[in-house]
């Protein structure tokens, strides 16, 4: 089979653009077979299919991401990605360009390659002069469409570039320009914006920016987890900041996502966890919302969560006494901002993203498998029913 792949793949760098477009879409209709990318691995062909990204038509590059896409779900064909060089730059340059009509292939492929720490430090470009920009530029288009069909993925690579430490100096930099995405993007957006910057709440040196009301994070999680003013007197509700009251009308709902509640209480405990945190927060009137929110709250594992951070609110003398009669369960709170000691949580950062099966059958456009072996490059070229 080796041969066979080797021989369709020298078609790709032959001078007649048709021939490298069938040889090419002969590849597509083969991407989601794991043997056949772990032969293109072995024989090192990524770099030729990035040339095709490069150097073909609109329909060839189409169809060089497809291939990608496909096989960089798989680990061997993946790393062998990793050494090839520019493959970031390429589809970057491509994804911003007017004329591509298959973006949302290039979020997939992102999604794939950043599976991986290596991964995600050749997107993050870490060591280089520039580091970082390639994910500012993807944070700063997905900001701006995150509801659009060919960038809201990209949110699955951002929380995928917060599993290192490079990647979350990048999205805690790019907080203010995220944030926003929180008020109008869909349940699943939203997780992921949050995933990531749970993620970059395990370093405790970032509580401090994080919390600034220029990111408006707070503000955020106040609003998704708030309802309705009626809920609460005239004297609790005057002491809830404007930012969120002045949102509390009479048809404020809770967000009805669990996932996203669930997150926006663990970054309020991973913000929880210094003195002079606690005081802004309560001070925002987070006691107050969390109050009303538990009263609402039906999931067990979430009110648990929420007792948790009411304990915080209600210790004594501004809420630092770890004394007798201290009911509180939590650990000391340096022991909180070392996420593996953390009950009750996952230990470690959420797991990468990758693009779902489903996912991976839009990006393969149509199926190629049917009537392949009547797909003639030239008169030399193998069968498709010969390659098993």
């Amino acid at each position: 089979m080796d041969a066979q792949v080797k021989q369709i793949a020298s078609y790709l760098k032959t001078p007649s653009a048709d021939a490298r477009l069938q040889a090419i879409k002969i590849f597509a209709g083969l991407s989601k077979d794991e043997n056949i990318a772990n032969r293109c691995a072995k024989l090192k062909l990524g770099k030729d299919f990035v040339r095709m990204l490069g150097t073909s038509s609109l329909e060839g590059q189409k169809y060089a991401m497809i291939v990608l896409v496909n096989m960089s779900a798989f680990r061997a064909f993946r790393t062998h990605l990793y050494d090839c060089k520019g493959i970031c730059d390429v589809c970057l340059d491509i994804m911003r360009s007017n004329e591509c009509s298959f973006k949302h292939l290039i979020a997939l492929f992102f999604i794939n390659f950043t599976q991986e720490n290596q991964g995600q430090l050749l997107i993050c470009q870490t060591g280089e002069k520039i580091e970082g920009l390639h994910m500012k530029r993807l944070m700063i288009i997905f900001s701006r469409n995150a509801r659009s069909e060919n960038y809201f993925r990209i949110s699955d690579v951002i929380q995928n570039v917060t599993q290192c430490q490079p990647g979350r100096k990048i999205v805690l930099d790019m907080m203010e320009t995220l944030v926003p995405v929180l008020q109008y993007a869909e349940p699943g957006i939203c997780k992921n914006v949050l995933g990531s910057i749970r993620n970059v709440c395990l370093d405790a040196r970032a509580h401090e920016k994080i919390i600034k009301p220029e990111t408006g994070l707070l503000f955020q999680i106040g609003l998704i987890l708030c309802g309705p003013a009626e809920e609460l007197d005239d004297e609790d509700f005057s002491e809830i900041h404007k930012e969120i009251s002045q949102h509390m009308d009479i048809d404020k709902e809770r967000h009805p996502d669990e996932n996203v509640r669930e997150l926006c209480l663990d970054v309020l405990l991973f913000l929880m966890t210094e003195k002079s945190q606690r005081i802004y927060i309560r001070n925002l009137g987070f006691y107050y919302i969390l109050r009303e929110y538990d009263k609402w709250e039906q999931l067990e594992k979430l009110k648990d969560k929420v007792g948790e951070l009411v304990q915080f609110f209600q210790r004594r003398a501004e809420g630092e006494s770890n004394g007798p009669g201290d009911i509180s369960t939590l650990p000391p709170a340096e022991e909180v901002q070392r996420f593996e000691h953390y009950e009750g949580q996952v230990k470690a950062v959420l797991q990468p993203n990758k693009a779902s099966s489903e996912h991976e059958e839009k990006a393969t456009l149509e199926s190629f498998t049917e009537g392949l072996n009547s797909v003639n490059i030239e008169t030399e070229a193998p069968e498709m029913d010969e390659l098993d």
